[in-house]
């Protein structure tokens, strides 16, 4: 996941630091998302919506598909539906602002754990790491005990 995350921060960085910014918005959206049930519902997934016109640190409240996201950029771009699940779809026009950020992205390093969690030691102990999602269940489990999730009240809903 870090390998990922990096690779998107450069992404960013690359693209803010670019001329192209200015009319730039890029979607992130999970292409499986493998089982990876969250706090609330096991059909949601993770969407991030980059760019200067993109209100920061927002959390839409908003019914959002991978529709959705079709039927923003054909509203970008000024084209027509694809198709009668785009045309129906809630576009995103909430995530946008009136007042754009032009500041580019610095990337961060990738901070890595200095020590590992006597909790994490004792909840992974005995899964199968031999290929992936081998015990995909026990190990979300672990992964969300050990982090102390789900966390209650400390989303921000600007």
């Amino acid at each position: 996941m870090q390998d990922n995350d990096a690779a998107l921060g450069l992404t960013v960085a690359l693209v803010s630091n670019s001329p192209c910014w200015k009319d730039t918005v890029i979607f992130v959206v999970e292409d499986d998302t493998q089982n990876g049930a969250d706090h609330v519902d096991g059909h949601r997934s993770i969407f991030l919506a980059i760019g200067p016109w993109v209100k920061k640190q927002y959390v839409s409240k908003t019914h959002t598909s991978l529709a959705s996201i079709f039927k923003t950029v054909n509203l970008i771009l000024g084209l027509p539906p694809l198709n009668q699940y785009d045309a129906a779809a809630t576009d995103l026009r909430d995530l946008f602002t009136a007042t754009p950020d032009f500041s580019p992205y610095e990337a961060q390093p990738v901070q890595f754990a200095q020590r590992v969690n006597p909790l994490w030691l004792a909840l992974t102990k005995g899964i199968d790491f031999s290929r992936p999602d081998a015990d995909e269940l026990r190990l979300q489990a672990a992964i969300m005990k050990s982090e102390g999730l789900p966390r209650r009240g400390t989303a921000s809903t600007r």
